[in-house]
This record gives structure tokens, C-alpha cells and sequence, in this order.
């Protein structure tokens, strides 16, 4: 997963990358932190706070596939 800072819309700046124990294939964000769905490896919670520096703030997980709902 690449991490691109959008704060300045017109000049996003392209972070780290952190990366998937399988297929990340759903993200949602909320303040510093990024869910993401990483297939069968589970649920990863990411702390972006700074976004050259990602860190791993927690997993989860899953049996078979996460599902985020909206």
C-alpha cells in the first residue's frame, strides 16, 4: 500500500509504503489511523500520522475474508 499525503491537493506528496501480507483490497481512514483490509491476513490498523513513516498500530485476524460495510 502507497501512502500519498492529499493535504495540499494540488501538490500531494508521495510517503512510504507499507506492505500487504496478502491483497489489500479495502481502506477506510479516520484521523491518523488506516484500516485496511489485507485479504486473508486480516485486518491491519495503520498509523499514518506521519506519512513518510507509516507504522503497524494493530492487527486483527480474520477467518477468510474482512468485510467492511458502509
Amino acid at each position: 500500500m502507497q501512502i500519498i499525503d492529499i493535504s495540499e491537493l494540488k501538490a500531494p506528496k508521495v510517503g512510504a509504503s507499507v506492505p500487504a501480507d496478502d491483497f489489500a483490497n479495502y481502506v477506510a481512514y479516520k484521523g491518523d489511523f488506516v484500516y485496511v483490509s489485507d485479504a486473508k491476513a486480516g485486518v491491519k490498523k495503520i498509523d499514518i500520522k506521519d506519512p513518510l513513516m507509516p507504522m503497524a498500530a494493530a492487527s486483527f485476524d480474520t477467518s477468510g475474508y474482512p468485510n467492511f460495510s458502509s
